[in-house]
């Protein structure tokens, strides 16, 4: 027989209450561990999203350095493509110069049939219908103030283009100052026909 059921049941009580305190500890650390763990997915999926628009942006910086050195290459295919055509611009002239000055010395029965221009060196072909005509056609050169030092290359027989007196020459001159001033070239220039008519042919 039990003479202290008190005793008994203030035991009973006391486990009960040491196991419902172990069971909210054990709720409460469960508790703590899934609250941290939202925290730690909530940051995680803060900074995935910081990322994610720092990227966008580095992407967009990028895409904007490309276009960016894309132009600066067009700019500068631009430039020279415009020195290019400066260049040929002032090849045209110089060749043009050339063109008009044996156009006003040509006298009748001379044909050229190529024209060269070397920087400021010129040198022509052609034939004509006797050495008297060649000696006529270098006076002229030298006395159109356009040329210095025109010279005689080379001088032979033709095929009887102009008579039985037909000749071929070469010859070759300078631009004089004042004409290499208006129409300077840096390089050589060439033009050549099979037969470049000219004004006093005969």
């Amino acid at each position: 027989m039990n003479l202290l059921p008190w005793r008994a049941r203030l035991q009973r009580r006391r486990l009960w209450a040491f196991a419902g305190g172990v069971a909210a500890a054990a709720l409460g650390g469960v508790a703590a561990v899934a609250w941290a763990a939202l925290q730690v997915s909530a940051r995680t999926a803060e900074l995935l999203a910081v990322n994610a628009e720092l990227s966008a942006q580095v992407a967009a910086r990028d895409a904007d350095l490309v276009a960016a050195d894309g132009l600066a290459g067009a700019a500068a295919e631009i430039e020279r493509r415009a020195a290019r055509l400066a260049e040929l611009g002032r090849r045209r002239g110089a060749a043009l110069a050339v063109l008009d000055a044996l156009a006003a010395a040509a006298t009748e029965g001379v044909r050229f049939t190529r024209v060269a221009l070397d920087g400021a060196t010129v040198t022509v072909e052609g034939d004509a219908a006797s050495p008297a005509r060649v000696s006529a056609l270098l006076a002229a050169l030298r006395g159109g103030g356009r040329f210095e030092a025109p010279a005689l290359r080379a001088i032979g027989h033709a095929d009887a283009a102009y008579g039985p007196d037909s000749t071929t020459f070469s010859l070759s001159a300078s631009l004089s100052a004042s004409s290499s001033a208006s129409s300077s070239t840096s390089s050589s220039a060439s033009s050549s026909t099979s037969s470049l008519p000219l004004a006093g042919q005969g």
